[in-house]
């Protein structure tokens, strides 16, 4: 997703390249007019604002070090797993995308995502430290990586 790239011949016949900064006003307008400013506003500041400001993969590896006996191959395996819902994020769109609910495609699996993180971000963040399982741990960080 960037910029509209044209070529065009010069009398020399070098391809000049010509990009224009109103081709992607057009494309951002294309884009209003066929999903809407709502979803494309939704997706921007889950997609962008959660992911940049809300860092789990950080706090994963300060969990985990409190968490007592956990080494440091340790901790970087379990991020790659609690990073697998962001990596399958194509995946969930496609999905949300072919299976529709009540005519929606995208908003309720955005909210369900987020109830559920919220939820976990409730239980791990509240929990005092070793009273839940390693597993349990990292099924919440998992699911704090649903939303995003």
């Amino acid at each position: 997703v960037g910029v509209a790239v044209t070529a065009s011949r010069t009398t020399s016949g070098k391809v000049k390249r010509v990009t224009s900064k109103w081709q992607f006003i057009e494309w951002l307008y294309m884009l209003k007019d066929a999903y809407g400013i709502n979803i494309l506003m939704t997706i921007v500041l889950v997609s962008h604002l959660c992911v940049r400001f809300i860092p789990v993969s950080v706090t994963i590896g300060y969990y985990l070090r409190d968490f007592g006996g956990v080494k440091a191959p340790e901790v970087q395996a379990y991020k790659a797993v609690a990073r697998a819902p962001y990596a399958m994020s194509p995946l969930f769109g496609f999905i949300s995308d072919a299976l529709h609910f009540r005519g929606y495609h995208k908003a309720p699996y955005i909210a369900i995502s987020s109830l559920l993180a919220m939820g976990a971000y409730a239980i791990v963040g509240f929990t005092p430290v070793g009273l839940l399982s390693l597993p349990m741990v990292i099924v919440g960080f998992v699911t704090m990586n649903l939303q995003m």
